[in-house]
């Protein structure tokens, strides 16, 4: 590591947009990431990082305009779609800034997407919006105890794919039969989709709008007692984007233990616990908690629990703008995409207890149901 070395004004200038940053909740190992992988940084200690960090003010820095930056950025993303690397050259910024700008765009309800190729694409027709995932209609669950319930969760099956684990799926939901659970909540991607990413569709045992609904109704776990809650997810949603075609309308007329709870958001009151289910639209993030947390700091209602399905990851988390949230893991194995991504799919869901006590504190127990090796 080098001592006593100038900063440069690249250096600077990714240092007071981090400060800018912070105040969202951006880590220090967010930062020192950035200029470890960026060879226009000198090879700085993390205890240099920090101490200047803490040294400098934002106000004064001139070329720190971050709105003017943003805006900058999102003029060329509606004129051109270019590659992060590519506006990395023009804006003289690291990728992850330009990445974290990207889903600022999307949690504000700007359509900016990443595609499979790398290329930044503004594109309104395909997108869904905060205000598209509000229309949903709350589902009440009535049951004998309102103050203590016990419920399973599950999240991206992908019927279709090669690497849907069915019989994992099965015996996850014996597990639930065994254990008397009569509701189990879906965060999204039932069925695997068309078009989702390049070279999809040689990944698939069923492809199309046909196949993939019939394989949902024919072999997706059918217990008696046992009702599913579940909401679209963006690989359910592909078909209604390009056939205008909603698999979820097909397979609950067949599957009425199949329960249709919302577009890419869904609310649940069972007994006296209110429950949010949240399938975000957007790539995992450097660290596995920081797109969760983003998500729930962005949330303006406080829940029980609040489930978010997408990232094939498990993750429990407790008193975070919710009493409970939880990233629900997944049941489809690797894929060439995810293995060309980096990506790790943690098969298995969670069951939950919850209990309400008389002096109003609240007893949760989640618990996870590893399924990988069975």
């Amino acid at each position: 590591m080098i001592k006593n070395k100038k900063w440069s004004d690249y250096e600077l200038k990714i240092l007071y947009i981090c400060k800018y940053l912070l105040s969202k909740r951006v880590q220090y190992s967010f930062i020192e990431e950035m200029f470890l992988n960026d060879v226009r940084c000198e090879n700085r200690s993390a205890e240099a990082i920090r101490k200047k960090f803490n040294e400098i003010n934002i106000i004064d820095f001139e070329g720190a305009n971050i709105e003017s930056t943003k805006e900058y950025l999102l003029s060329l993303i509606k004129k051109e779609p270019y590659t992060l690397e590519e506006y990395n050259k023009l804006l003289k910024l690291p990728i992850p800034i330009i990445k974290h700008f990207i889903s600022e765009f999307r949690d504000n309800n700007i359509p900016v997407n990443i595609i499979e190729s790398g290329h930044v694409v503004y594109n309104k027709s395909n997108f869904v919006s905060a205000q598209d995932t509000a229309n949903y209609s709350l589902n009440n669950i009535n049951i004998e105890n309102p103050n203590e319930v016990l419920f399973g969760i599950v999240s991206d099956t992908h019927f279709g794919s090669k690497s849907c684990e069915v019989e994992k799926l099965n015996y996850f939901y014996d597990y639930c039969k065994n254990k008397n659970i009569k509701t189990v909540f879906h965060a999204g991607d039932l069925v695997d989709g068309i078009k989702v990413y390049k070279g999809q569709e040689y990944e698939q045992t069923y492809y199309g709008f046909q196949s993939q609904c019939e394989s949902v109704i024919k072999n997706y776990p059918k217990i008696e007692g046992i009702k599913t809650y579940a909401i679209l997810g963006n690989h359910d949603y592909s078909f209604i984007s390009l056939c205008d075609s909603d698999p979820f309308d097909k397979i609950c007329m067949y599957r009425p233990d199949i329960i249709y709870s919302g577009k890419y958001f869904g609310e649940i009151k069972i007994g006296n616990f209110i429950i949010a289910m949240h399938h975000p639209d957007a790539g995992q993030s450097y660290a596995l908690t920081y797109k969760m947390q983003k998500i729930l700091e962005s949330t303006k209602k406080f829940y029980d629990g609040y489930i978010i399905g997408h990232y094939h990851s498990s993750v429990s988390l407790f008193n975070y703008h919710s009493n409970w949230s939880c990233l629900a893991g997944s049941f489809q194995n690797e894929t060439m995409f995810s293995r060309r991504k980096g990506l790790r799919n943690t098969i298995g869901g969670f069951v939950v207890r919850m209990i309400k006590k008389t002096d109003k504190s609240i007893i949760i127990e989640p618990s996870w149901i590893d399924c990988s090796r069975i």
